[in-house]
């Protein structure tokens, strides 16, 4: 049987060592904001010094489609099933309703339907959550796609000495059986038939076949992980990674994993790869919610002021060696559990993910959550 595996499995773990031992850019700014950073801002980018050993070149979140930030209430969607048959449906499509097998998991509410393989292993898994605190599905195609963890999934950090990054980065755009342009408007548009919601661009990894064979063929020969590649050719393995957000009025619901009043919250995900065969794989898990607005507010902090925030955040850490941030996020992040199961109240918080060296190896640290509306730490 094949076990469900979270695509970040093989990469390495958030770590937060180093860190122990909105209206858009141009609202009025306090003397403190000011004088916090030496900064310079482009209109989607920003680099320069923070403050002393913490150094800034990242992206900046797109907020023009935002026009309010209210504080609300998300309570987690059932999937419905309607969407959930129809997604089956164009999962086994190529199957006959009697070789689908089902196994109900004892431990959680969850259902796994499956195509038996050789052993105990499954050629195709759809597994399905129904718990009040974890909601959605997730599907994979093992025989079409037989390793498709390999990406850098946005928080996480590739594992050092396995070169996954130069894999995932390779500067290869199109792949031979359809352009990426064309592949995002496929995925959108099957994704809109089922009745998914997603907001804003997805994020999209080529990943060329012949770069990835590589990859497992050198994996199985230094013993780091073991691959069959017996009947797997380069063409098979041409996949592109897209990772969409889920939302409220155009805020995405934060994908960092969070202990939130002893729950936990695992982020929201709806990723999936796409190959010559179609979504191959797939996980829309923890990612819509019932919403309401508990706190009205039409603005919020802006970046220079979420800086200087976070510059006082550093102020405060003894740092061994230095920091870098390459990735901001403007997301809602859980900050209460509610007396309901898989409830939350939701803030808006502009996200910064360091990272800096622990122990030798360079590697995405914790981040860095300073709320939109206060200027707390979250």
């Amino acid at each position: 049987m094949n076990r469900y595996i979270k695509s970040g499995v093989l990469l390495c773990t958030v770590c937060a060592v180093l860190l122990s031992a909105c209206a858009p850019r141009g609202k009025s700014l306090t003397s403190s904001a000011e004088e916090a950073t030496d900064l310079t801002y482009t209109d989607s980018h920003v680099t320069g010094t923070l403050c002393e050993g913490v150094l800034v070149d990242a992206e900046l979140p797109d907020l023009s489609e935002v026009s309010s930030y209210p504080v609300i209430s998300g309570r987690m969607k059932e999937t419905d099933e309607k969407v959930i048959r129809q997604v089956m449906d164009y999962f086994f499509r190529n199957h006959k309703p009697e070789e689908i097998h089902e196994q109900k998991s004892p431990e959680s509410e969850m259902v796994n339907y499956y195509i038996p393989g050789s052993g105990e292993n499954w050629k195709k898994s759809f597994a399905i959550y129904q718990a009040a605190d974890e909601t959605g599905f997730y599907f994979s195609d093992d025989e079409a796609y037989p390793y498709p963890y390999i990406t850098d999934d946005r928080a996480l950090f590739p594992t050092p000495g396995t070169e996954i990054a130069p894999f995932v980065d390779s500067g290869i755009v199109d792949l031979p059986f359809m352009t990426r342009e064309e592949a995002v408007k496929t995925v959108q548009k099957q994704l809109k038939q089922w009745g998914i919601p997603m907001i804003g661009k997805p994020l999209v990894y080529t990943l060329d076949g012949g770069n990835l064979y590589e990859l497992l063929d050198n994996w199985n020969q230094n013993g780091y992980l073991q691959t069959d590649l017996s009947g797997v050719s380069r063409k098979m393995l041409d996949c592109y990674y897209m990772i969409f957000d889920t939302g409220y009025q155009g805020i995405p619901y934060t994908f960092f994993q969070r202990a939130v009043d002893g729950r936990y919250y695992d982020g929201a995900r709806l990723e999936l790869h796409f190959t010559e065969q179609g979504i191959i794989q797939m996980e829309y898990h923890w990612a819509e919610y019932e919403v309401e607005e508990l706190e009205q507010q039409k603005s919020c902090l802006s970046i220079e002021e979420a800086f200087a925030c976070l510059k006082r955040h550093f102020e405060q850490t003894v740092l061994t060696s230095e920091i870098d941030i390459p990735k901001i996020y403007f997301q809602y992040v859980p900050v209460s559990a509610e007396e309901a199961e898989g409830s939350y109240v939701f803030v808006p918080a502009w996200v910064f993910q360091p990272a800096g060296e622990v122990a030798g190896t360079y590697n995405y640290l914790d981040p860095v959550l300073i709320n939109a509306i206060t200027g707390e730490e979250i």
